[in-house]
């Protein structure tokens, strides 16, 4: 698969459309950094179900420019690189 250890950074994953994507390139081998403003929302949303070696967790407010660079500092500790960003932030 393409997604084969390529590291993707999905901000807005802690639930809904970013979360289904996650669960969609983990299955063909991504390994993804999770973000999302609420810690607490990554347990609501059963991400414990996820790989735990293919998947990292960064709780943030991404809007922020300082949360948005720890968030890239902790994947590139994580896993040693950054292959794609899907922007999936919203606000309603």
């Amino acid at each position: 698969s393409y997604f084969q250890n390529k590291v993707a950074i999905i901000t807005g994953s802690s639930r809904g459309i970013g979360f289904v994507i996650a669960k969609e390139l983990i299955a063909n081998g991504a390994l993804v950094m999770l973000n999302g403003r609420d810690e607490k929302d990554f347990k609501e949303h059963k991400v414990s179900e996820l790989a735990a070696d293919c998947v990292a967790i960064f709780a943030g407010d991404v809007a922020q420019e300082e949360s948005a660079n720890a968030l890239i500092s902790a994947c590139l500790e994580r896993f040693g690189k950054i292959d794609f960003l899907i922007n999936n932030v919203g606000v309603s």
